[in-house]
C-alpha cells in the first residue's frame, strides 16, 4: 500500500476503488488493494470521527446464485476471489457500524463515455470491431446495469442522509429487458457488421432488485433500455 497521508477534514467517505479481474492480476493483489486498503480507510475514518462511509462493492459479492432476482437478502453461492474481498470489506464496515454508519452499493456493470471491464462495454467494443456475437439465454429479462449518472445522483442524495448500521442495497436499472434485445440494438446501431451466434445456455440469468435502495434511499434509475441508448449516444463518433 502506498504511504500517503489522509486528511483529516472529512466528513463522510465515498470509496470507489478497487482492483478487479483482469489479465496478470493476482489475488494478492486484489487483496492488497481491496482489503487492506479499505482497512486503511475504515481505521481512518474512524480515527477522525468520520460521519458516513459509502462503499462501492459488486453483485461478485454474490458469486453464483441460482436465483431469478438478487436482491439483499439473496446468500452468497462460492464467490470468486474478487467477490470474497468485497465480502470482507463488507465485513469490515459491519464491525465498525456502531461508530461509523455505512452503506455498501452491490454495483452491477457501471455503464457511460468509456466504461469498459463488463458486458454490455464488451459486447459494444465487439460490435464496433464487427467481431462475431456470442451470446446465450437470448430471451431472459435483464436490468444489470447501472448508468454512471444515476450512480452519481444516488451517492449525492447519500452523503446528505443519515442512518444506522451498516446497510447493504443492490442497484440495477429500472424495468428489464430481454438480452436479445440488448445485443440486436447494439449490434444494429454500430453498423450491424457482427454475426449473431446464439449458443446453449449457460449460468442461470438473473435481474436484480433495487426496491431497497428506491424505497429507503431514494435512487432514482433510468429505465434499462434508456441506460443502453444513452451508452450508445455517449459512445458513438458523432
Amino acid at each position: 500500500i502506498v504511504s500517503m497521508e489522509l486528511p483529516d477534514d472529512i466528513d463522510v467517505v465515498v470509496h470507489v476503488a478497487a482492483t478487479s479481474p483482469a489479465e496478470g492480476v493476482l489475488v494478492q493483489d486484489m487483496v492488497r488493494d481491496n482489503v487492506c486498503a479499505t482497512r486503511r480507510l475504515v481505521d481512518h475514518a474512524l480515527r477522525i470521527g468520520a460521519r458516513r462511509f459509502v462503499f462501492f462493492s459488486s453483485l461478485s459479492a454474490f458469486g453464483s446464485p441460482d436465483v431469478s432476482v438478487i436482491d439483499e437478502s439473496t446468500p452468497a453461492v462460492n464467490p470468486a476471489p474478487y467477490g470474497t474481498t468485497k465480502l470482507l470489506c463488507e465485513a469490515m464496515l459491519a464491525e465498525a457500524a456502531a461508530r461509523l454508519p455505512s452503506i455498501s452499493i452491490r454495483l452491477p456493470g457501471i455503464l457511460g463515455p468509456g466504461s469498459h471491464r463488463n458486458w454490455v462495454s464488451t459486447l459494444f467494443a465487439g460490435a464496433v470491431a464487427g467481431n462475431e456475437i456470442q451470446y446465450s439465454n437470448p430471451d431472459a429479462l435483464h436490468n444489470n446495469e447501472v448508468h454512471v449518472l444515476d450512480l452519481a445522483h444516488f451517492v449525492s442524495r447519500l452523503v446528505t442522509q443519515s442512518w444506522k448500521g451498516a446497510e447493504i442495497v443492490t442497484v440495477g436499472a429500472a424495468g428489464s429487458t430481454t438480452i436479445r434485445w440488448i445485443v440486436e440494438t447494439i449490434v444494429a446501431r454500430t453498423g450491424g457488421r457482427s454475426p449473431i451466434v446464439v449458443t446453449e445456455p449457460g449460468r442461470r440469468p438473473f435481474t436484480v432488485s433495487s426496491e431497497k435502495a428506491m424505497r429507503l434511499f431514494g435512487y432514482e434509475p433510468m429505465s434499462i433500455e434508456d441506460v443502453i441508448w444513452r451508452f450508445l449516444a455517449e459512445n458513438l463518433a458523432p
